[in-house]
């Protein structure tokens, strides 16, 4: 069943080897349909709290839950195939566009109409339209190079092909220049309201639209609100802000 992609961590603790303390006593909620924006220093735990979404590890204190339920009592293999997550490698499979924004369809059984809209959303639709075969240009090893940006793009439209309710962007845009990052970025705003997102970010404009934006330090939320509030403010985010010269 489809679930409908509200994260929530109670109370969790994390460590590697019951040595250094990643994640202290975190509780934060991710409600469905939002986007989330998650900031701090590298170390803070931004990552640790990715990979406890997806399962990979488990917290030492207290519980992961989605939709409500214990993500240890929840089928993993269920779960992952419901999050779709977006790092700065976006993976491309050799073959054409198409075979890459339907993967895991059959030819037979690919909705056309839905893969355009997917690309359409994920801003990948006007580079596939400037390559030579389209949607049928092959790429991969044997094909057509792509760009970072392009490739995370079609990253997206895979995604949103699949109708995926939770996406995660990890640190997606940090190797990108500055136009390319526009586009991802505006990829993102696209899928406001559609699904759970949650952008792990070390550029802040990225997440400047967000709902919500946990500010890390140390493993605990130090400070979280909108943008302009946190901005406003005196703390961890404000100087970032300062530093990266944010409006």
């Amino acid at each position: 069943p489809l679930m409908t992609g509200q994260i929530e961590f109670e109370n969790v603790s994390f460590s590697f080897n019951g040595r250094k303390i990643v994640l202290e006593g975190l509780s934060l909620k991710f409600k469905s349909n939002k986007f989330y924006g998650i900031v701090g220093k590298s170390g803070s735990g931004k990552s640790t709290i990715l990979d406890l979404i997806a399962g990979f590890f488990k917290p030492q204190k207290g519980r992961v839950l989605i939709d409500g339920v214990d993500l240890e009592d929840v089928d993993i293999s269920t779960w992952l195939s419901q999050v779709g997550v977006i790092s700065q490698e976006a993976l491309i499979f050799s073959g054409t566009i198409e075979d890459n924004i339907c993967f895991g369809v059959d030819a037979e059984n690919r909705n056309l109409d839905r893969m355009m809209k997917a690309a359409n959303i994920a801003y990948a639709n006007e580079f596939i339209d400037s390559l030579p075969q389209g949607y049928q240009t092959m790429v991969g090893e044997r094909g057509v190079k792509l760009s970072a940006g392009q490739r995370q793009r079609l990253a997206i439209a895979r995604a949103v092909y699949r109708d995926l309710p939770v996406l995660i962007f990890d640190e997606a845009t940090s190797a990108l220049d500055a136009v390319s990052e526009l586009k991802v970025q505006r990829a993102i705003e696209n899928l406001h309201g559609k699904r759970t997102v949650i952008v792990v970010a070390h550029r802040l404009v990225t997440i400047s639209k967000a709902d919500h934006i946990f500010v890390l330090e140390d493993g605990r939320v130090v400070e979280e609100g909108r943008h302009k509030k946190l901005k406003a403010g005196q703390g961890v985010y404000s100087r970032l802000c300062t530093k990266q010269s944010l409006e």
